[in-house]
């Protein structure tokens, strides 16, 4: 070979070299990235477990109904951030399910307890169950800080949390150990029958939305890659995972980093979930490009026609809910929540969970009073902006037929959803809309 051939090789292999070493270091900085992710999930899960429990320890201790309420109330808001947090990690659904159980009956409990507080003073039996959720909960937030002590030195890296994940059950994992732990500890939980949608009696419940033949798991993947590919704009290889077993048997699938999971119906082959675990830095797109890119990924879905609702921002990412519309009404139970990347437009999440429990024809009558009636009915310390017909779940599990009437209070820029029942005229519910630049929150 010449000079100049030898030359030309040199500068070839320096040029793959440069562009491997690019690459690995991308790489490198992509699982950094999703690395601190995941532990700031893990965190936070920690920190409101560890809220509930002080507060679930004030409340047992106050002599002071209003004081008891106010703490029951803070277990209610810890409980479902921990849920949030929990469910924000790319794990296996079997491993999350009794930890995401017990964290919902937990902040729904409250949530009960605090309503009643206000009234009554707590019975002994509610007391005592109180003081067994609060000690599983201590129990709870001491077996979080054990698997964080052990990712901290190293006997559990974060980088491989997704991976570990899904490798066979029988193989040793502190991750997998730690869960599998608390979900032994968990069942120990007894059973809490009161009026709530996380009742152990509500767990007897079909899914009503789960219609249609049963699948195979090769159809089951088809699904689940047009689904993701969708969502990513690209062609993902999924493997595998396993079979969701319970009320909504399922099949699961996984990319090989296991950043990307979703869970396909084995009946009617509906997407129960869908996560995509990447980091994300920065907003790019406008949050109309944003919804749009919702509304498509939705609409390429076997879903009945939905509605967008109130949209929610956090963290570079938007989230909004859809629910179907019978006859021009909103239906609120029957939620499928999407959330969208503000850098690229990809679609990050789906839950399609509250759908699959709840949808079903309802054959709604014609509304009694009509919207004007409806806004006659309101404080005159509230100025109406707007007003549908909606559906809404109620705590006891059953559901309320209502006008929805977004309204002002009167000289202030506060502003309230009250909803009165359609057929009745009586309030329902109102909900307090918190002033943030994120979207419509609500208490």
């Amino acid at each position: 070979m010449s000079k100049v051939g030898y030359v030309i090789l040199a500068i070839l292999v320096l040029s793959l070299s440069y562009f491997a070493y690019s690459q690995y270091q991308a790489r490198k900085m992509a699982q950094i990235g999703l690395s601190n992710q995941y532990s700031k999930s893990f965190y936070e899960l920690s920190a409101s477990v560890n809220g509930a429990t002080v507060n679930l320890g004030k409340a047992l201790v106050s002599s002071s109904q209003a004081q008891t309420a106010q703490s029951l109330a803070q277990v209610t808001r810890d409980s479902f951030s921990a849920q949030a947090y929990l469910t924000s990690m790319p794990l296996p659904l079997n491993m999350l399910l009794r930890t995401s159980k017990f964290l919902n009956q937990l902040g729904d409990y409250a949530l009960s307890l605090a309503r009643a507080a206000t009234i009554t003073p707590l019975t002994d039996e509610q007391r005592n169950n109180l003081r067994i959720l609060f000690d599983n909960s201590k129990s709870l937030g001491k077996q979080l800080e054990d698997i964080q002590q052990k990712a901290e030195v190293g006997r559990l890296t974060w980088d491989d949390l997704s991976k570990e994940s899904q490798k066979a059950p029988t193989e040793p994992n502190s991750f997998k150990d730690g869960f599998q732990l608390i979900s032994d500890e968990l069942d120990q939980v007894p059973s809490l029958t009161y009026d709530g949608p996380f009742s152990d009696h509500i767990e007897n419940i079909t899914p009503k939305g789960l219609i249609g033949n049963e699948i195979s798991k090769e159809e089951a993947e088809r699904i689940a890659e047009q689904t993701v590919a969708k969502a990513t704009n690209n062609k993902v290889d999924l493997n595998f995972a396993e079979e969701v077993k319970g009320k909504m048997p399922a099949y699961s699938f996984a990319s090989r980093e296991g950043t990307i999971r979703i869970d396909i119906s084995k009946k009617g082959g509906f997407i129960l979930q869908f996560l995509n675990a990447r980091n994300i830095n920065n907003t790019q797109i406008t949050l109309a490009e944003a919804e749009k890119k919702a509304k498509e990924f939705i609409a390429s879905q076997n879903w009945v026609p939905v509605k967008e609702t109130y949209p929610f921002v956090e963290d570079h990412t938007l989230l909004i809910a859809f629910a179907p519309v019978e006859n021009g009404v909103l239906m609120y139970p029957d939620l499928i929540k999407v959330e969208v990347a503000l850098d690229n437009g990809e679609i990050l999440a789906q839950d399609s969970l509250s759908y699959i429990m709840n949808h079903r024809t309802r054959n709604l009558p014609n509304p009694v009073l009509s919207t004007n009636q409806a806004l006659e009915k309101l404080s005159k310390e509230l100025t109406p902006i707007t007003s549908q017909l909606v559906v809404i779940p109620k705590t006891d599990a059953t559901e309320a037929f209502c006008y929805e009437i977004r309204a002002k209070l009167k000289d202030t820029k506060e502003e309230f959803l009250v909803y009165l029942d359609a057929l009745t005229g009586i309030e329902v519910n109102i909900l307090y809309i918190v002033p943030s630049g994120k979207g419509t929150i609500t208490m």
